[in-house]
């Protein structure tokens, strides 16, 4: 591994992306988006409070389109592919390691809006000029619209409804009972702790997802909890230590944020580079903020927790060293449940927000082990320990025919050492 001594030396690799999207309307036709209709994306992962991916897709296309689109919402399909690639500073024409790192079909979510009472008017317009209906013209740039984008295969898998009734079983073989009916592909799930032999396990009439993440709460799976999150192409059932416990074949597993001192960060291009089993990625000086939420949450609902299981009618005082204390009310059997509230409480101490640029994204996944090394005496007693990814979100902007992005993290951080 690379010392903070001679980290400054390497050559970091700055990723851009490629972006291409094909839209399917039924009894339209498919329509192949050119680099000027594909405004950018946003694209979010909270792995602490959601459990899906938030993709937004910014772009300019006719009104006609749009408003067919909108008709034909359930069964319009978006063909959607992101391809990092690494740019070479010395030949900006010339592409290196290109990869996917989100392909497949997508449905929109789109909410009720008021009918367009000038489409007849618009379509005579377009006649006029020769233009098809779908065919990109100038004036289509002035027509912009956001799509919100789920992946196909995961809704369907997401949403489906496992009802059954398992006897004398633990929770790792009804997890895999409930991934394989739903259908859920490609996962990475820590072994669990808690091994109890359950008699009888009520499966609800719920959607798959919805079970998974109830028997998490009812149960316990990991003792300092567990992130349940149903990524593009995986389903992360991870435990929330900070270490990386679960990973995919060939997966780096150690992801390392540098922050050097000013003089040195002028000197320092953005972006990121592997060695060995770390990803280092480039954080300027300017772009990191400490955090310690543990006071404000102490002052507006208090560190301090007082549990009221509502089955057992058992209460708990948990102490995670605050001056106030609140009550919450818990149900199931969830041994687990006070120390992994004293987890979540201790992780307010350290949080650090990033934000970084011309970055492989990809390596941001929540089952790594997350570190901080910097050069700069001043911070180093700031940044120790081992860190958890809670969030982190980016924004891919255009420029020419490719996308830069810009990407803000949060982490947390869960061991000192």
């Amino acid at each position: 591994m690379p010392s903070v001594s001679t980290i400054t030396e390497r050559d970091w690799r700055q990723y851009e992306y490629l972006i291409d999207c094909t839209i399917t309307i039924p009894d339209v036709g498919s329509y192949t988006l050119n680099q000027l209709q594909i405004e950018g994306i946003y694209l979010e992962k909270d792995f602490d409070n959601d459990h899906l991916p938030v993709l937004l897709l910014d772009l300019s296309i006719s009104k006609l389109m749009e408003l067919r689109i909108m008709k034909h919402a359930e069964d319009t399909t978006f063909a959607l592919t992101i391809t990092s690639y690494i740019r070479d500073p010395e030949n900006p024409d010339m592409i290196m390691d290109k990869v996917k790192i989100i392909s497949g079909e997508f449905h929109t979510i789109i909410p009720d809006v008021t009918p367009d009472t000038e489409r007849q008017l618009r379509k005579i317009l377009r006649e006029n000029n020769d233009s098809d209906d779908n065919e990109f013209a100038l004036e289509d740039t002035l027509n912009k619209v956001t799509y919100i984008l789920i992946k196909s295969d995961a809704a369907r898998a997401s949403r489906t409804i496992v009802n059954n009734v398992l006897t004398n079983v633990n929770l790792t073989t009804a997890y895999a009972y409930i991934l394989t009916a739903a259908g859920m592909k490609n996962v990475l799930m820590s072994n669990f702790d808690n091994t109890d032999v359950i008699p009888e396990m009520l499966l609800l009439p719920i959607p798959a997802l919805n079970e998974l993440i109830y028997l998490e709460n009812y149960y316990g799976l990991h003792r300092e909890g567990t992130q349940i999150f149903m990524d593009f192409d995986t389903t992360y059932i991870n435990r929330m230590n900070g270490q990386c416990t679960v990973w995919k074949r060939n997966e780096v597993k150690n992801v390392t944020f540098f922050i050097g001192n000013m003089m040195n960060a002028q000197n320092i291009v953005c972006g990121s580079f592997v060695s060995g089993d770390t990803t280092f990625v480039n954080v300027d000086k300017d772009s990191y903020r400490l955090g310690d939420d543990s006071s404000s949450a102490d002052q507006l609902i208090g560190q301090n927790v007082t549990l009221v299981n509502e089955n057992t009618t058992e209460v708990t005082n948990v102490d995670a060293g605050g001056e106030f204390t609140t009550v919450k009310t818990t149900f199931g059997h969830n041994k687990y449940i006070n120390e992994q509230l004293v987890f979540r409480k201790n992780e307010n101490k350290r949080i650090i927000h990033i934000m970084c640029t011309y970055i492989d994204i990809s390596c941001l996944t929540p089952n790594k082990q997350y570190r901080f090394i910097t050069d700069d005496s001043e911070i180093v007693e700031d940044l120790g320990g081992t860190y958890r990814m809670s969030s982190w979100n980016t924004t891919f902007i255009r420029e020419g025919n490719h996308y830069i992005t810009a990407t803000i993290a949060t982490l947390k951080r869960v061991s000192s050492t």
